[in-house]
């Protein structure tokens, strides 16, 4: 097709395929006309919308139950009344959702694999592909899937920086590989 992405920052930035991808599938759009600014942190509830939309998810209509800090009129109630109703997203533990706090690498990884409903069991330490992940951690088995399923690379020197915040760049090429990989 014929669709170009209108991003003036995003000409010649190594995630540009990704984010005019989605650009043109209607998943993502700039936070002005021309400038999408791929290396910026983005919010969960930025995140959560990309995540449903990529997957096919239509959340129009959706509300009822919610986070203590997400209310009806906010832009993204119907995303976390779908999210919270398929169990795809946890809240913290005072029964909030942060949702425009920045998304971290292990979050977001574990929202994909959830909408993707991939599930594994049974996997040692040798299986996960980086440094500075444990078996004990709770995002675990998503690296190990995400990485068997080339939804994400680490860094070149083996790690995975899970408490990294996650750039509008990254969330592109993740949403993109777990299309190619689920639901293309």
């Amino acid at each position: 097709n014929n669709c170009q992405h209108p991003f003036d920052d995003v000409y010649g930035h190594w995630a540009e395929g990704y984010i005019e991808s989605l650009y043109c599938r209607g998943i993502v759009s700039g936070r002005t006309s021309y400038l999408f600014q791929p290396d910026s942190n983005i919010t969960r509830a930025e995140f959560l919308k990309i995540a449903l939309l990529n997957a096919g998810y239509n959340p129009s209509g959706y509300n009822g139950e919610n986070f203590s800090d997400v209310y009806e009129g906010d832009w993204y109630y119907s995303y976390l009344s779908l999210a919270e109703d398929h169990d795809f997203v946890n809240g913290y533990a005072d029964g909030s959702f942060k949702p425009n706090n920045p998304i971290n690498r292990a979050e977001a990884l574990v929202i994909l694999i959830r909408i993707a409903d991939q599930t594994l069991y049974g996997f040692s330490s040798s299986d996960i592909p980086f440094s500075d992940v444990k078996i004990s951690d709770w995002f675990a088995y998503a690296t190990v899937i995400g990485s068997r399923d080339g939804i994400l690379t680490g860094y070149s020197d083996g790690t995975f920086k899970p408490g990294n915040n996650v750039s509008r760049a990254e969330v592109a090429t993740m949403a993109m590989r777990a299309y190619n990989a689920y639901y293309k």
